[in-house]
C-alpha cells in the first residue's frame, strides 16, 4: 500500500510541475529566440555539408598515395590541437604513415576522386590549442568545421583566402585575434564565428559573392559595420550582434534583398533605420537596437514577411504608426525602451499571431485598446512605465494564452474587472501596482486571487478605497486609503496625517518630517507632497 501511495504522490508532483509554465522574461525570451537560431542554423549546414559531400561518398577508397601537402597540414593539426587526447581520433595517430583518405578515412575527413582533402569536420572533439598555419596546404579542403571545441588564437594567415572554401564554422571556442582586411573565397558559403573572442574590425573587402550565412556575434568585434557587406547580394542570414561595434546603420545593406534574418542588437550601433533597408522585403527575423527617429511607415508595408520584430533600447520617437498592423504574421514585436509617444493602436488587434508584445519604458498615452482582447496567442504583454490612462479593460480576459500581465506604473483608474476570473489557473503574473486605482474589486474574483496568491500578484501603490475586499490577499500589496473613500475624498485638498490618509487624490497632502514621501505603499508626485514638520 505504501509503494502506491509514493506512486500516486509522485504523479500528482510530476503532474503539478508540468501544469506550472516556466515564466520568461524578455532577457530569458530573448536568449531563447538566439538558442533557437543557433540550432537551426546548425542543422542547415549540416544538411547542406552532407548534401555537398555526397558527390564524393565512396570515392576514398581507390588506392592513391596520400597528397603530402594534406598530410602535412593534418598532421600539424592533430599536433597542434592536442590529438592524443581527443574524444575521436581514429586512423589520426599513424600520422605521416598513414593514408587519411584510403580505405578507412581518418575521423571527420572527406576525399574527392583524387585522393585529396575536401572536408575536416572536427566538432564535440575536444581540441585544445590552436588552428596551425600549415592547413592552408590542404588547398583543396572545401569545409572546415570545428566547432564547440577548446580552440584559441587567431584564424591562420591565408585560411580565408581559398579559392575553394565552403564553409568555415569555428562557433564555440574561444578563438581571438584579427581577422584579415580582406577576405577572398569566391566559393565561401557559410561564415560562423559566433560564441569566440575575435577582435578589431571587421574585414572592409569581401570577395565572397557566394556567401549567405554571415555569423559573427557574440565576439568583440570594434568599428563600424562595413559597408561592403552590403555588397554580398546573397547573404539570407547577417548576425553581428553582442559586439563593440559603432557607427550608424549601413544604407547599402539595403541591397541585400534575399536578406531573412538581420541582428545587430548588443552593440553601440545608432542612428536612424535608413530608407534603403524598406527594401529588405524577405525579412523575417529582425532584431535592432540603438535606433534613433521615428518609426518608418513604410516597416508595415515592406517588412510583410517579418515573424519577430524587435526593435527595443533605442530613442525611437513619435507614435507608432498604424501600418504597424499590417504585418500580420509577427509572433514577437517588442518596442520597449524607447521614447514613442500617443495611443497604442487600436488596430493591433488584428495581429493576431502575437505572442509577445513589449511596450514598456516608454511614454504612450490614453487608454488600453479594447481590441488587445483579440490577441489570443499572446502570453506576455508589458506595457508597464509609460502614461497610459483610462480604464483596464474587460477584454483582457479573452485573451486565452495571456500568463503576464504587467501594466504597473501608468495612471490606469477604475477597478478590477470581474471579467478578470478567467484569469484562474492561466496568468501567472499580475502586476497592476503603481497605477490610480481605486475599485471596485468584485468579490467574484475569490477564485483569481486564490490561485494568483500562490504565484506573483502586485497591487500596491493605489489608492484603493477601504475596507480592501477580503478576497485580495495579501500577498498583493494592496493597501487602501482613507482620502479616497467617500466623504474623506474631499479632505485631500486639505493638510491630512499620512497615517489616516497619505495619498494625494485632488490636492497636496501634508507628512510628517521634511525629507521624503513614504517609502512604499503609494505613488505620488514629490510635488504634490507637503511636508510639515510637526504642524500636520
Amino acid at each position: 500500500m505504501s509503494s502506491l501511495i509514493a506512486t500516486a504522490l509522485l504523479i500528482a508532483l510530476v503532474g503539478a510541475s508540468q501544469a506550472i509554465p516556466h515564466l520568461c522574461n524578455t532577457n530569458c525570451q530573448q536568449k531563447r529566440l538566439e538558442h533557437d537560431h543557433h540550432a537551426s542554423l546548425k542543422r542547415l549546414l549540416d544538411e547542406n555539408r552532407a548534401q555537398s559531400l555526397q558527390k564524393y561518398a565512396g570515392r576514398a577508397s581507390r588506392r592513391l598515395a596520400p597528397n603530402p601537402d594534406d598530410l602535412q597540414a593534418l598532421t600539424s593539426l592533430y599536433k597542434s590541437t592536442g590529438g592524443a587526447n581527443w574524444t575521436e581520433s581514429t586512423g589520426w595517430k599513424e600520422g605521416t604513415s598513414g593514408d587519411p583518405c584510403g580505405a578507412t578515412p581518418w575521423h571527420g575527413i572527406s576525399c574527392n576522386d583524387d585522393g585529396r582533402v575536401v572536408a575536416i569536420e572536427l566538432v564535440y572533439n575536444n581540441l585544445v590549442g590552436r588552428l596551425p598555419a600549415d592547413l592552408v596546404k590542404a588547398s583543396n579542403v572545401e569545409h572546415l568545421v570545428f566547432y564547440s571545441n577548446l580552440l584559441a588564437g587567431p584564424v591562420p594567415s591565408g585560411l580565408l583566402n581559398s579559392k575553394n572554401l565552403i564553409e568555415f564554422d569555428v562557433n564555440n571556442n574561444a578563438m581571438s585575434g584579427r581577422l584579415p582586411d580582406a577576405i577572398d573565397a569566391p566559393k565561401l558559403q557559410s561564415f560562423v564565428l559566433y560564441a569566440n573572442e575575435f577582435s578589431g574590425s571587421l574585414p572592409s573587402q569581401w570577395n565572397a559573392p557566394s556567401l549567405q550565412y554571415l555569423d559573427v556575434s557574440d565576439n568583440q568585434f570594434t568599428g563600424s559595420p562595413p559597408e561592403a557587406i552590403g555588397e554580398l547580394e546573397d547573404v539570407v542570414q547577417l548576425v553581428v550582434s553582442r559586439n563593440n561595434l559603432t557607427g550608424e546603420f549601413p544604407t547599402s545593406w539595403g541591397h541585400l534583398t534575399k536578406l531573412e534574418q538581420l541582428w545587430s542588437f548588443n552593440n553601440d550601433i545608432r542612428g536612424p533605420l535608413p530608407e534603403s533597408w524598406s527594401a529588405l522585403r524577405l525579412l523575417e527575423n529582425v532584431e535592432i537596437d540603438g535606433i534613433l527617429g521615428v518609426l518608418p511607415d513604410w516597416l508595415g508595408t515592406s517588412w510583410t514577411r517579418v515573424q519577430n520584430l524587435l526593435l527595443p533600447r533605442g530613442n525611437m520617437s513619435g507614435s507608432i504608426p498604424a501600418s504597424i498592423c499590417h504585418l500580420e504574421r509577427v509572433e514577437y514585436l517588442w518596442l520597449f525602451q524607447n521614447n514613442l509617444t500617443g495611443s497604442i493602436p487600436d488596430c493591433m488587434g488584428k495581429m493576431v499571431k502575437l505572442q509577445s508584445l513589449e511596450l514598456s519604458d516608454n511614454r504612450l498615452s490614453g487608454s488600453l485598446p479594447e481590441s488587445l482582447g483579440e490577441l489570443y496567442n499572446v502570453s506576455y504583454f508589458y506595457a508597464s512605465r509609460n502614461r497610459l490612462n483610462g480604464s483596464l479593460p474587460e477584454s483582457l480576459s479573452r485573451m486565452k494564452a495571456l500568463q503576464v500581465l504587467d501594466v504597473s506604473s501608468n495612471m490606469i483608474t477604475g477597478g478590477i474587472p470581474a471579467s478578470y476570473v478567467a484569469f484562474t489557473d492561466r496568468v501567472y503574473s499580475f502586476a497592476v501596482c503603481y497605477n490610480s486605482l481605486s475599485g471596485p474589486v468584485p468579490a467574484s474574483l475569490e477564485r483569481f486571487f486564490k490561485f494568483i496568491d500562490d504565484y506573483t500578484c502586485d497591487m500596491y501603490g493605489n489608492p484603493w478605497s477601504c475596507p480592501v475586499p477580503g478576497v485580495v490577499p495579501k500577498s498583493c500589496g494592496c493597501q487602501c486609503s482613507e482620502c479616497n473613500t467617500g466623504a474623506k475624498r474631499q479632505s485631500c485638498a486639505q493638510c491630512v496625517a499620512s497615517a489616516g490618509c497619505g495619498f494625494c487624490a485632488n490636492g497636496p497632502n501634508c507628512i510628517e518630517g521634511s525629507a521624503s514621501a513614504p517609502a512604499s505603499g503609494y505613488e505620488c508626485p514629490v510635488s504634490q507632497w507637503t511636508y510639515g514638520s510637526g504642524n500636520c
